[in-house]
C-alpha cells in the first residue's frame, strides 16, 4: 500500500480527528458493522480475527486474515489466484461509519506476498521444504495487545496430502509468536520479532489469546491423531511476552485433565477444555463483568455457540446456539457448501451487543472437484469473504 494512502487512513483514524464527542463517538457505534468489500485491491480472505489497538470501543482495530484474494499483475479489479497465505486489515469506526484498509506485502517482480512471512533460512522452514517440497507459511489466527504492543499468534503450515472430510491439503506443524514493537507506525514500517511458541507435535496455543491478571492465556487445538481438534488451555507468565524472552515454549504450562498445571507443553496430560473440533476461535472477558466467554462453531455445521465460566479453566457451561447461519442459496455451484472460523468482537459496540462474523467457503469431495471449486472461490464474490451481524450480547 502507497505510504500517502496510509497517512490518509492514520487521519481518519486518530482518536479525536473528526471532534466528535464519546457520547455521540458511543452512539454511532451501534450503526457501525464490519464490512469486508472489496477495497485497495483486496478481494476477501478468512481467519477474520481481531485485536483492539487501544482501550477505546470501536477505535483502530487490528484485522487477521488467512488466504487473501489482493490484486494480481495482469487481473485488475478482480480474484485472481494465486492468492497470498495471509494479510492484515486496520479498521475504525466512528461518526462516518466504517473505514477498513487491508495490507500485504509487495514480492519480487511486484507479484503480491504474504503479510507474514517464515524465514527461509529458519531450520524448521528447511525441513518442511525437505519432506513437503514446497515453502511452509503462515495463517495468523488470534493475538493480543499489551502495553503498546501487538502479539499474534502465527500457526505454522505445510502442504501435504488432502486428508480428512473436508479434503485439506495441509497440516500444522508448529507455533510462531510474531511481536509488533510499533503498531502505530505505517504497517510497511512494522518492527516484528518472531519466536518459537509451539514445537511440540499435536499441541497448537493459538486458537485465542487472553490476558487475565498475570499471565496470558491460549485456547491450545489438539491433533492426537484421531481426527479430532478439541482445544485444552495453555499458559505462560504475562511477563516473559513483555521481556521478550526467546524461550516462550519452556516457559509454557498445561493445564491437565488433574486440574493441576503442568510445566511446558504436554499434549498427553492436556485437559479437553473445549471438545468441539473448532481451531479458530473467540475466548474473552465479559465486558458485563460476568467471568468469561467462548464463541465458536463446529465445523460442518450452521450454528455459533456460546459458552460461559468464571474462571478460564472452567468448569465451562454447555454450549448455547447465539446464531444460525442462513444457507447461501448457491445451487448448482461445485462442491460442498461448509462455513467456518467464528469469531467474536466485543468492543466493537455497547457491552449489550456483540459483533459476529464468520466465513463461507466450498469443499471438493473428490479430485474431479478441486479445479471446479477454485474457480467457484474465484467467481463467486460471497464466499471466502468475512460475513458480520450484530446480535444481543449473550448472558
Amino acid at each position: 500500500m502507497p505510504r500517502s494512502r496510509w497517512l490518509f487512513v492514520l487521519v481518519l483514524m486518530l482518536p479525536g480527528c473528526a471532534g466528535v464527542g464519546p457520547d455521540l463517538f458511543d452512539a454511532r457505534l451501534t450503526a457501525c458493522l464490519p464490512d469486508f468489500a472489496n477495497h485497495g485491491g483486496w478481494y476477501g480472505g478468512d481467519i477474520a480475527s481481531s485485536i483492539p489497538l487501544d482501550d477505546t470501543p470501536g477505535r483502530v482495530r487490528l484485522w487477521l486474515f488467512g488466504d487473501s484474494f489482493v490484486e494480481q499483475p495482469g487481473s485488475p479489479g478482480r480474484r485472481a489466484y494465486p492468492y497470498v497465505s495471509n494479510s492484515i486489515g486496520l479498521s475504525r469506526c466512528n461518526e462516518r461509519g466504517w473505514h477498513f484498509e487491508a495490507y500485504w506485502k509487495d514480492g519480487e517482480a511486484t507479484d503480491p506476498r504474504a503479510f507474514f512471512v517464515p524465514d527461509p533460512e529458519a531450520p524448521w522452514v528447511r525441513a518442511s521444504v525437505e519432506r513437503s517440497g514446497k515453502s511452509p507459511w503462515y495463517w495468523p489466527l488470534n493475538g493480543f495487545a499489551h502495553e503498546g504492543r501487538v502479539y499474534v499468534g502465527l500457526l505454522r503450515v505445510e502442504a501435504a496430502s488432502a486428508d480428512g472430510p473436508f479434503r485439506m491439503p495441509f497440516r500444522s506443524i508448529g507455533v510462531d509468536l510474531a511481536t509488533i514493537r510499533n503498531p502505530s507506525a505505517a504497517p510497511a514500517d512494522w518492527k516484528i520479532e518472531t519466536v518459537a511458541l509451539s514445537e511440540a507435535p499435536g499441541l497448537f496455543p493459538v486458537s485465542a489469546f487472553v490476558v487475565h491478571r498475570t499471565h496470558v492465556y491460549a485456547a491450545a487445538f489438539l491433533d492426537r491423531g484421531d481426527g479430532r481438534r478439541p482445544r485444552s488451555l495453555v499458559r505462560w507468565l504475562l511477563s516473559a511476552f513483555v521481556r521478550g524472552d526467546a524461550d516462550l515454549e519452556g516457559l509454557a504450562e498445561t493445564l491437565g485433565g488433574d486440574g493441576r498445571w503442568h510445566p511446558g507443553l504436554d499434549l498427553d496430560a492436556a485437559a479437553i477444555v473445549f471438545e468441539s473440533d473448532a481451531t479458530e476461535m473467540s475466548l474473552y472477558p465479559d465486558p458485563l463483568g460476568n467471568g468469561f466467554v467462548a464463541v465458536s462453531m463446529s465445523p460442518g455445521t450452521s450454528a455459533i455457540h456460546v459458552r460461559r465460566a468464571e474462571a478460564l479453566a472452567g468448569p465451562w457451561t454447555e454450549r448455547r446456539r447465539i446464531h444460525a447461519i442462513p444457507p447461501a442459496g448457491l445451487d448448482g455451484v461445485p462442491g460442498i457448501p461448509f462455513c467456518y472460523a467464528a469469531k467474536a468482537h466485543p468492543g466493537l459496540g455497547p457491552p449489550d451487543r456483540l459483533r459476529l462474523t464468520w466465513v463461507c467457503s466450498r469443499y471438493a469431495r473428490n479430485p474431479e472437484e478441486d479445479l471446479p471449486v477454485l474457480r467457484a472461490l474465484q467467481t463467486y464474490d460471497g464466499l471466502y469473504r468475512p460475513t458480520s451481524i450484530e446480535i444481543d450480547a449473550p448472558r
